[in-house]
């Protein structure tokens, strides 16, 4: 088992291998869970602009896990009308280019 699996029992009881879940991105089972839907509920709002934008790698779509939080809180409002903005300043995500973004501002 190496570090980004974790042991899970199986609704079979088999032991089986399952990725851990990103503290930062949910995947669309994750994300049903949290709004108390199925996925297949879930993929379904998604296709109708129900859920904020997903962000895609490589084949799969993820939900930030921030941006849900906020559009709950929010009243899920329709994609078109959500427009999340994160409350995060810029020199916590790059603390070498806070000197620059400090002055361009001024």
């Amino acid at each position: 088992m190496n570090d980004t699996t974790v042991p899970v029992i199986s609704p079979k009881g088999k032991r089986t291998k399952r990725k851990k879940p990103n503290p930062f991105l949910f995947a669309c089972q994750d994300a049903a869970h949290a709004c108390g839907v199925s996925p297949k509920t879930w993929r379904t709002w998604s296709l109708l602009g129900f859920t904020p934008k997903p962000v895609m790698i490589g084949k799969t779509f993820f939900w930030r896990v921030d941006e849900l939080a906020r559009w709950i809180e929010a009243d899920c409002p329709k994609r078109e009308e959500w427009h999340y903005r994160p409350q995060m300043n810029p020199a916590k995500i790059c603390p070498f280019a806070a000197d620059r973004l400090t002055s361009s501002q001024n």
